[in-house]
This record gives structure tokens, C-alpha cells and sequence, in this order.
């Protein structure tokens, strides 16, 4: 039915910059029959897929490198510095961690041997958050490495069982040796020990055995053939024990350098009375020693009525709350960082045609704008944790209400390049039914 109204239509134009000035004057160009809006509907979605196949692949086999590792820092530096705006205060990791080691972390940095790092720290200034991040994501990753070859080392003896008593007392021996290498690794605080309850006792138990037979000393409680096979029963229970325990701790491990891994972010949104006391305290012995008469009598009074309130505490319960600040700790992990999503976003522009040019500037322009509107989401995030804590609200807001609109995100800025930059004469237009 006619109703004289005027209706929108989009007038979806070719790509400019791929006209020439013979196709810009023939009555059709052969992109707009059909059968070409086919193909390249077509070849869109062929190219979009591929991009973004590889791109994810590619973002998930760069997870705990060095650039990756440097992007996730730049995110929880960046949310930070916002949440700071925000609230009370707001850090990334805690460089206190390490306080005293800074001469040998730095020298695990840059791959010093265990024998040529120092001990302790020599004047050394401490560690920035940037150096304390890297410093755990090495262990995380050495750690990985450590078990991996671990469980390769307590594989089962292969050929068969020696049958000459020296030979035996000799495999024995590299099994044993296989063990123990096994359950030892390197940890943030030197060499630590990684291995299931009781091993510790069986360990001790076939060392002190294995070494009576390697000196020729005859038991007491049974023969040499029946100890040597209680020790070769034990070992192989032993060494398969260790491989479950270690194939365990490596999925483990697995899951927190692809999944779990991320710098830390401290914030605080509202201080308790105890820390702000703590400040106002400070900040009043710092503007004596300046000499500020006037700032000094208001912190006197603000260290009076912070005081006062601490004391109105009818119960420690009550002191408790009151002192109790409003924080939430978390970590910007490889999903926070959005890189998938701007794999999506990279793989929609690489995949339609336009220019070179105009490709290259929606990646500078809309990567950083989903940069920022990841930063907004993660402060958003960090103010319901903080409030509300990591419950059924954190939950909703993070699985199901930030992915939706930052889906929404992606794809806005993305028509926005296509209509402001690519198709700049693709306009509305009235046409009168």
C-alpha cells in the first residue's frame, strides 16, 4: 500500500579509490550486478575467515612472549591509571615481593647460571612493576619447561631386566637417579622440590638401600635377589607416581600461562578508617616539618574526627568493618586484553575490499579506539569487584553484559570506518515509495 511517505534506502556504493574513470561513467560497473555482489559477498566471507582463523591461532601461540607480555602491562598500567581516577589508589604487582633479591632476579633476567647469580641485594634499586611481571611470567614458564622434561625423565625402564646382580644394582641406580632429577626444580627462591606426599620417606628409604647393596653390605631382613626386587617394584611404582603427579602439574601450569597468567592490579576503592588515619598521619608530620600552619590545622582536625570515629566502635566486629577497605585484586590474563576481538576487527578490515591506505587507517585508528574501550571495561569490572565482589553481579557484568557490548563495540567502529573512510559517498538518501 502506497502511503506517500518517504522511505530510507542505503545507496551502497563501490569502493572509490577502485573506480576508474570509465567505470565511474558506464551505466553499470560489473560489481554491481548480481552476480558480482555474489562473488564478492563471497570472497568477503572467505578472506574474513581465513584472517580471523589465523589471527586467533596466532594470538594463541604468542601468549607468554615478550610482546604479549608487554601488551598485557601496558592494559593493567592503562586500567590502573584509570581506576586511580576513580578511587582511592590503584597499583600494578608489588615489587615488595622481591625486596632483597633484586641483584639476582635481574640477573635470572638476562640469564645468569644459578652459580654467577648473586645473593642479596647490593645497593641495588628496586625492582619496577614492569621487571616484576616479567620476573614471574619467566618462572611460570620455566616452571612449565622444568616438568615437561621432567615426565619424560620418569618414563618407564625400557628393555628388560638385567640379569647379572651388578648390572641390576646399576640400573637401579639410573633409576633412582631419574627420580630424584625429577622431583627437583627451579623456584622463585632457588631449587625447590616438586613431587606427591610421602615420596620424600620412599626416596630416603631406597637410597639407604640401594647404597648397602652398591657397597656389597649383606641385609640382615632378607637376600640380596628379594631386596633388589622390592626396590625395582618400588622404583617403578615410584617413577609412575611421579609422571601422574608431574602430567597433573603440567595441564595446571598450562592453563595459567594461556588462561590464568596476567599482571596484577591492586585496587582500592575506598580506604578504610585505619589507612586513612595511616595517611592523614603521615601527610600531617610531612606539612610540619614544611611549616604549613593553615594545611596543618586541618589535617590536626581530620586526625581528630577520623579518631573519633574509629572510637565510636560499639564492638571489634564493628572496628573491623569500618577499617575494612574496599578493594579488588585481579589479573589482566590474555582474554582481558581483548586481543581476540581485535583479531576479529583486524580480519573484518583486512577482508573488505578497499585500499591499501584505507586499511592501514582503520587498523591506527580502531585498534586503539577498542584499546580504550577495553580500559573501560576492565575499570568497570574493577568498581563491581570492588563493591560487590566476585559473585553472581561480577559474574553477569562479566560474562554476559561486557562481552555483548564490547561485541557491539567492535562492530560499530568497524561500519564507522566503512562509512566514514571507505564509502565516504555511500549516503542515505530518500526515495519516495
Amino acid at each position: 500500500m502506497n502511503t506517500g511517505l518517504a522511505a530510507l534506502e542505503y545507496n551502497s556504493l563501490p569502493d572509490p579509490s577502485s573506480q576508474t574513470d570509465d567505470a565511474a561513467s558506464s551505466p553499470a560497473s560489473p560489481r554491481d550486478t548480481p552476480a558480482g555482489r555474489r562473488r564478492g559477498a563471497v570472497s568477503f566471507v572467505v578472506v574474513f575467515l581465513g584472517a580471523t582463523v589465523a589471527l586467533l591461532v596466532l594470538a594463541r601461540y604468542t601468549v607468554n612472549t615478550p610482546f604479549v607480555n608487554w601488551y598485557l602491562f601496558q592494559v593493567a598500567r592503562s586500567t590502573s591509571w584509570a581506576l586511580g581516577l576513580i578511587g582511592e589508589s590503584s597499583t600494578v604487582e608489588d615489587p615488595r615481593m622481591y625486596a632483597g633479591r633484586e641483584e639476582s632476579v635481574r640477573a635470572e633476567l638476562v640469564g645468569a647460571a644459578p652459580t654467577e647469580r648473586p645473593h642479596g641485594a647490593k645497593g641495588q634499586p628496586p625492582l619496577t612493576a614492569y621487571e616484576v611481571w616479567i620476573y614471574r611470567s619467566f618462572v611460570l614458564k620455566r616452571q612449565y619447561e622444568q616438568t615437561r622434561a621432567a615426565i619424560q625423565e620418569t618414563r618407564p625402564r625400557e628393555g628388560a631386566i638385567p640379569a647379572d646382580e651388578s648390572q641390576r644394582i646399576m640400573a637401579l641406580r639410573k633409576d633412582f637417579d631419574r627420580l630424584a632429577a625429577a622431583t627437583r626444580q627451579d623456584g622463585p627462591a632457588g631449587r625447590m622440590q616438586v613431587m606427591p606426599p610421602q615420596m620424600g620417606d620412599l626416596l630416603s628409604t631406597v637410597e639407604n638401600a640401594l647404597r648397602k647393596l652398591e657397597n656389597n653390605a649383606q641385609p640382615a631382613e632378607a637376600s640380596r635377589d628379594t631386596l633388589l626386587a622390592e626396590l625395582e617394584a618400588k622404583l617403578t611404582g615410584a617413577l609412575a607416581q611421579q609422571n601422574a603427579f608431574l602430567r597433573a602439574r603440567a595441564a595446571q601450569l598450562s592453563m595459567q600461562v594461556y588462561e590464568r597468567h596476567g599482571p596484577t592490579v591492586s585496587y582500592v576503592a575506598k580506604a578504610g578508617l585505619a589507612a586513612q588515619l595511616r595517611l592523614a598521619e603521615a601527610e600531617l608530620a610531612r606539612t610540619r616539618q614544611a611549616s604549613n600552619g593553615g594545611r596543618v590545622e586541618q589535617l590536626e582536625a581530620q586526625v581528630e574526627t577520623l579518631k573519633a570515629k574509629r572510637a565510636a566502635a560499639t564492638s571489634p566486629a564493628e572496628l573491623a568493618i569500618l577499617d575494612r577497605d574496599v578493594r579488588f585484586h585481579f589479573n589482566v590474563v590474555p582474554d582481558c586484553g581483548a586481543l581476540p576481538s581485535m583479531a576479529i576487527f583486524a580480519a573484518a578490515i583486512l577482508a573488505f575490499p578497499a585500499g591499501l591506505w584505507r586499511k592501514l587507517a582503520g587498523m591506527l585508528v580502531g585498534i586503539p579506539a577498542l584499546y580504550l574501550i577495553n580500559v573501560a571495561r576492565l575499570a568497570c569490572l574493577a568498581v563491581i569487584g570492588a563493591y560487590w565482589g566476585n559473585g553472581k553481579e561480577f559474574e553477569f557484568a562479566h560474562e554476559y553484559v561486557w562481552q555483548a557490548v564490547y561485541i557491539i563495540f567492535v562492530v560499530m567502529v568497524w561500519l564507522l570506518w566503512v562509512e566514514l573512510l571507505v564509502r565516504p559517498g555511500g549516503v542515505w538518501r530518500k526515495k519516495t515509495a
